[in-house]
């Protein structure tokens, strides 16, 4: 019967579910958009107070440890020490940056980038992962394939664009600290079954090296 057929997932019920779906994404962008704006707050008032008592000798660090234990009594798991420095430290990042806080990446996707001290390249990752919905994983896989470098010294920027985004590492290099398969499968894109690493570096080449590459 057509009023049967119009009630299943392609008619009623799943315009029904499509609303729910979207409301539920609709609270996760707005849980995380209030808790990178409470977390950029929080670090702002460490700063400041840390200012406040900066003619003693490590106050800095009581402060935090202060602040961690009694953060961690109150609300729970979540504010350890390590995360306090952190919001500290996304306070002091952001502060002058000229990028905003995107309400797109998740507190995870920052501790991830605020790791790259150079801003330029920190905002390339910023507006790639948002563009194009990039995973923590994805990020770092990504940056560990040098694709701002890359994409600095080649003359088709946007054919690296398009390959990095379908998954393809572009060299066979594999940058990472130990020469470990883990790292390696960390690296590479997910079900990859016709990438191999030929060659292993735990730092980044320079930009010689990655020129020749980049023309063979």
């Amino acid at each position: 019967m057509k009023q049967v057929d119009d009630i299943g997932d392609n008619g009623f019920i799943g315009e029904i579910k499509q609303l729910l779906e979207e409301a539920r994404k609709q609270v996760v962008r707005q849980v995380n958009t209030t808790m990178l704006k409470t977390y950029f707050e929080i670090g702002r008032r460490i700063v400041e107070q840390e200012q406040k008592g900066e003619v003693q000798a490590g106050y800095g660090n009581y402060l935090i440890a202060e602040l961690s234990k009694s953060l961690s009594a109150s609300f729970g798991k979540g504010y350890s020490k390590r995360n306090i420095e952190l919001m500290r430290q996304f306070y002091l990042t952001y502060k002058i940056t000229q990028s905003p806080i995107s309400q797109s990446l998740s507190w995870t996707h920052y501790i991830r980038l605020m790791r790259i001290s150079d801003e330029a390249e920190r905002r390339f990752y910023e507006i790639e992962c948002e563009a194009n919905h990039w995973s923590v994983r994805e990020l770092n896989r990504q940056f560990d394939s040098a694709l701002y470098q890359r994409l600095a010294l080649s003359r088709d920027k946007e054919k690296i664009l398009e390959l990095s985004r379908k998954g393809q590492i572009l060299e066979k290099i594999i940058l990472c600290r130990d020469k470990k398969d883990a790292l390696v499968e960390i690296t590479l894109p997910e079900d990859s079954t016709q990438i191999f690493a030929s060659r292993y570096q735990t730092v980044l080449p320079s930009k010689e090296e990655l020129s020749k590459l980049i023309k063979k």
